[in-house]
């Protein structure tokens, strides 16, 4: 089965837009032997927590061996509390991930070690009080 990489709405929103050059969109086929194209910074939006921790370890380390030194992986998922016991939506987003994929939501700690195994030296997080919150890895 094939869909468009963008629907209608965003391909117009990116019509005319000066950031558009700077802009590499791509499909993330976690799994497949093709090479992850280089670039700068890679952003994963409510990717990472429907995979194992093996595929993960995979994606973030294609990731990894694509960005130049000083490029940086921008990953937006629920972050766990670090004694895992809430916020209540990362809970019921994580029970939602392992009954629906072979995921689930993760604390900043268990970011920090895939992406620290991966190579990538700096890792920061944040928790939003958004639907999402932010973990920064930057490769040395």
């Amino acid at each position: 089965m094939s869909r468009p990489l963008l629907n209608a709405a965003q391909r117009r929103g990116l019509v005319g837009s000066a950031l558009l050059s700077l802009v590499v969109i791509a499909v993330v086929v976690v799994l497949r032997s093709l090479p992850v194209s280089s670039a700068d910074l890679y952003a994963l939006g409510r990717i990472l927590h429907d995979w194992s921790e093996a595929k993960v370890r995979e994606l973030v380390g294609k990731i990894y061996d694509a960005l130049p030194p000083g490029g940086g992986l921008l990953i937006a998922e629920k972050l766990l509390a670090p004694d895992k016991t809430g916020p209540l939506s990362a809970l019921m987003q994580s029970l939602n991930m392992l009954v629906c994929t072979e995921g689930k939501e993760r604390t900043l700690a268990e970011y920090e070690a895939l992406l620290q195994e991966a190579g990538f030296g700096e890792v920061q997080g944040r928790q939003t009080g958004q639907p999402l919150d932010a973990i920064l890895a930057v490769k040395s």
